[in-house]
């Protein structure tokens, strides 16, 4: 299935805490990265509105040139007409 130009809302998600963890070797774990989301509402007016199977999504972007670049890919379960559907692409949109 494919739908166009559907309105997303992007979110960027950071997991810190004021001191470092620690792995069980005794390590500090600092290199976390951001999560990136992007979230959908699955409605008609969005060109979408029809209950989304369990499986991949796979999120693409017009770059500058105007070629779609991938942006990333994720699960989801099975998802019904008006609910939003969120999806982690790992990558800044």
């Amino acid at each position: 299935m494919n739908a166009n130009t559907i309105p997303v809302r992007k979110e960027l998600l950071y997991y810190g805490a004021a001191f470092y963890y620690y792995n069980r070797y005794g390590d500090a774990i600092t290199n976390q990265k951001v999560g990136v989301f992007v979230e959908i509402d699955n409605r008609k007016e969005n060109n979408l509105g029809i209950p989304l199977p369990k499986g991949t999504v796979r999120v693409y972007k017009h770059d500058n040139e105007k070629s779609l670049q991938f942006v990333g890919e994720d699960s989801i379960d099975h998802t019904p007409k008006d609910e939003k559907l969120r999806i982690k692409t790992r990558r800044c949109l």
